[in-house]
């Protein structure tokens, strides 16, 4: 729902900065600012926010984080 889209680009402003140093919660949080972005039209940050997704998933190796990267290329969310 986008009635809210700009309440959660704040949110997430917010936890970047709670996030520090737990890679975890930083994907977490790239995962979910980029389908905000793509929301608002804010192509470039999305890829961005796609891009450190994807880094922090291969540093970590986590199948949850590649999945969440993987499955926004795979979904046509190619641009």
């Amino acid at each position: 729902d986008v009635r809210h889209l700009e309440q959660r680009l704040e949110l997430t402003d917010e936890l970047r900065t709670l996030a520090g140093g737990h890679h975890e919660l930083a994907a977490e949080l790239h995962h979910w600012r980029f389908f905000d972005l793509l929301g608002v039209g804010a192509i470039d940050d999305a890829r961005a926010e796609m891009a450190a997704l994807e880094e922090l998933a291969a540093r970590l190796g986590q199948p949850l984080f590649r999945a969440l990267a993987e499955g926004a290329r795979e979904g046509g969310l190619t641009f």
